[in-house]
């Protein structure tokens, strides 16, 4: 055309309509290399999405997992030594005190512990110097009480045989009891003083506990009849024969039959049996009384304690012979509980090893 010649229209036409679909068909190409592109990109964003949600989900995981560890092992280092301070104030609570508390644990809960076992020593120094104080004035005690009795037993037998008032006889015979009474305290504490320093010798030997048994119902079985209880007993002779301290059994089952009587109203029975069980010999001395308070059953043989019971809160005792008992079976390796109802009775046991 610029040549001034003419140009064939159909030629122009088929290079135009060439030209066109050429650029219709590249234009066609870099679609789908964009749609591919941006299709790839998209499908690597979603999978980038994937792993940041699996990794999300396992930080969190480990976390979470860390968090609870963490927590556990504050809690344990917190509540350890605190379950160790509540277990020695048990102890305390019983009469022992122990001042070995050593616990590794926050500096604030290892001055408590040190404070508890500060506490502890000094409640043990007075522990100490009450036992001794007891044992001194009962040693003391004992020579002129002695004395007492048997000045007074000698003006009785002297107005028996001369002329003298009923009251004499009658304040003579007082003066007689009650310094009995204090005789028998005073042997108690100084039984009890032995033992807690662990002073107290015994002498094993083997014995029927079922003779020991019948003998402290036979003696204690006028007592019972005057208020109208029957002792009934329910024995293994013959199969019961182990070594023990015979007097210190025989002051065992006096003390468990004697409370057993003393806290049985008129008119009713006590219990005392024994059987041979897998860990020896088994003892039982059951009641009708009025049963023990259940919060008192964990402290019964705890030195002082006393409990009182319904109808009975006129006898009194020392609160001394269930912790001498508790002692003496200790001592011979046994263990001793009680079980009791309110308004039906008690049964106190103890066994002995063979």
């Amino acid at each position: 055309m610029k040549a001034g010649q003419e140009y064939p229209a159909d030629n122009y036409n088929k290079e135009k309509e060439l030209a066109v679909n050429g650029v219709l068909e590249n234009l066609k190409l870099l679609k789908a290399h964009i749609q591919s592109s941006t299709y790839d990109k998209i499908k690597k964003l979603g999978e980038a999405e994937g792993n940041a949600s699996k990794v999300a989900i396992v930080m969190g995981l480990i976390s979470m997992v860390a968090g609870i560890v963490i927590s556990i092992f504050i809690t344990l280092n917190i509540t350890r030594p605190l379950s160790e301070i509540k277990k020695s104030t048990g102890e305390i609570a019983r009469g022992n005190f122990p001042d070995d508390l050593k616990l590794d644990s926050p500096p604030e809960i290892t001055e408590l512990a040190n404070a508890f076992n500060l506490m502890c020593a000094k409640l043990k120094q007075i522990d100490k110097l009450k036992s001794d104080f007891f044992s001194l004035m009962s040693h003391e005690l004992r020579t002129p009480l002695t004395t007492i009795k048997e000045g007074t037993n000698l003006m009785i037998e002297g107005l028996e045989n001369g002329k003298s008032t009923g009251k004499q006889k009658r304040l003579l015979t007082i003066i007689s009891e009650e310094s009995n009474r204090l005789i028998n305290l005073v042997n108690s504490l100084l039984d009890l003083s032995k033992m807690e320093a662990g002073m107290m010798a015994y002498n094993f030997v083997p014995t029927d506990i079922a003779r020991l048994i019948n003998k402290v119902s036979r003696e204690i079985e006028p007592l019972a009849e005057n208020r109208n209880i029957k002792i009934h007993t329910a024995l293994n002779n013959g199969s019961s024969l182990i070594k023990v301290d015979r007097d210190r059994i025989l002051q065992v089952l006096r003390n468990l039959i004697g409370n057993a009587v003393k806290f049985t109203p008129d008119g009713g029975h006590v219990k005392v049996s024994s059987r041979m069980v897998e860990e020896g010999v088994n003892v039982s001395v059951e009641d009708t009384g009025a049963g023990i308070p259940a919060d008192n059953l964990s402290t019964i043989f705890n030195k002082y304690e006393q409990v009182t019971l319904g109808g009975s809160n006129k006898i009194k005792g020392t609160g001394l012979g269930l912790s001498i008992v508790k002692h003496i079976i200790d001592a011979h390796g046994g263990k001793i509980w009680v079980e009791s109802t309110l308004k039906q009775g008690s049964v106190f046991s103890f066994v002995l090893p063979v």
